[in-house]
């Protein structure tokens, strides 16, 4: 039998869970955004992790349950905070901004 606290708990390891996810596509992001360049060996990988992330990140994808659109929603956040932190460079954790959210 699940108590409220399993519960609680499950729902915050959850969230933390899908924070890491977006967390880990902005360090992507940021990391590889310079693949242009970067050194010739490197070049070829960043710029398709790039590209990836880039289309994760700014695609308003509704139709997938793990689209960034439907995990700020589930997070209580606005994805317009997560793109601008990706696009301004500056390392804001998605923890940070869900505090900014709750404010």
């Amino acid at each position: 039998m699940e108590t409220q606290a399993n519960i609680t708990h499950d729902a915050a390891s959850c969230r933390a869970l899908w924070a890491a996810v977006i967390n880990q596509a902005l360090h992507d992001y940021w990391r590889c955004r310079g693949w242009r360049t970067a050194n010739p060996k490197d070049r070829t990988s960043m710029q398709l992790t790039f590209n990836e992330v880039s289309r994760w990140l700014f695609k308003d994808d509704l139709e997938n349950e793990n689209s960034l659109i439907n995990l700020c929603d589930w997070l209580e956040i606005a994805p317009h905070h997560v793109r601008r932190a990706a696009r301004s460079g500056k390392r804001r954790t998605i923890t940070k901004l869900m505090a900014v959210e709750e404010e």
